[in-house]
């Protein structure tokens, strides 16, 4: 299990594109592509309990806490979507680089090089536009979601299981680490870190990091990744070809990037973002010189 299967796998985008790959297929007159959905939740086990636990957490933030408190219309008034593209050979030079830097025979994934670009492009320009304000030691927060239908909780569940089972992941960076020189091998570290505890203990700590995660929402230093370069959403066809475009929606609501497949070619990647329209002119400057930076540009 190579760790392009941990983090870069949205679970709840598993379940839609599965919707809509079999939608596509019936109405290209192909009949149903793939087995039926199903809806038998008695696969997932929960020995612990969790459901009841994560159900409560749910019901006690259920304010959608990624929005800010104005009213939608005044708050999505200045929002700016904007795709981000990194292609095959510009990841494959981002994965050079990283690895060059450190030196244990670590092997970074096009999920963690891109994350980590993001993530601190991210904090860069935010710390731009506010003029420095604010602690060197806040601690910035990056969450991700890993697939358990696999075998990571110990036994399989079979792939047409239609619902969400994921186990939500966090990693905590202190700002200043991520302003400094060293910046982008410290995001890199921190997300690959996670992403090999989550490959050994999936559930580990499952509901206290769920409690962390309200937490860094809340004070906005928190910064998630949706989606997944695997899904082959630009492979879908409704019988008049191919989509020109994707896009996450959700990425403007609030601090999410979305992450997936290269509509151009097969190994790269698309970021969808949404910022307020100085915070996405600030981003894209600082985007553009840290690639330049790292020979990517």
């Amino acid at each position: 299990m190579g760790n392009e299967d941990v983090g870069s796998t949205n679970p709840s985008s598993n379940t839609v594109h599965h919707f809509i790959r079999s939608w596509a297929s019936i109405s290209a007159g192909n009949g149903l592509n793939g087995p039926l959905p199903s809806h038998d939740r008695t696969v997932v086990q929960d020995p612990e309990g969790l459901e009841s636990a994560f159900l409560r957490h749910h019901w006690s933030v259920a304010e959608p806490i990624f929005l800010d408190s104005e009213p939608i219309s005044q708050r999505l008034s200045d929002k700016v979507r904007a795709t981000f593209s990194l292609s095959k050979p510009q990841i494959s030079r981002l994965k050079n680089w990283a690895n060059s830097q450190i030196t244990k025979s670590t092997q970074f994934s096009s999920f963690v090089v891109t994350c980590s670009v993001v993530w601190v492009s991210f904090i860069m320009s935010r710390e731009l536009i506010s003029g420095g304000c604010g602690a060197e030691d806040e601690a910035c927060c990056f969450a991700f979601t890993a697939n358990c239908r696999n075998e990571r909780l110990g036994y399989r569940i079979p792939a047409e299981y239609f619902g969400n089972c994921f186990a939500f992941c966090l990693t905590t960076v202190e700002k200043s680490e991520l302003l400094g020189e060293n910046g982008l091998v410290v995001a890199m570290k921190a997300i690959e870190k996670r992403v090999g505890e989550v490959k050994k203990e999936t559930l580990k700590d499952a509901m206290a990091e769920t409690t962390v995660w309200k937490e860094f929402v809340e004070r906005g230093t928190m910064l998630c990744a949706v989606g997944s370069p695997r899904l082959g959403a630009y492979d879908t066809s409704f019988g008049w070809g191919r989509p020109i475009k994707t896009e996450v929606v959700q990425v403007d609501r609030g601090r999410l990037f979305s992450i997936g497949e290269s509509r151009n070619e097969n190994g790269g990647i698309e970021v969808g973002l949404g910022l307020g329209s100085t915070h996405m002119a600030s981003f894209v400057a600082v985007w553009e010189q840290n690639l330049k930076l790292l020979g990517c540009s």
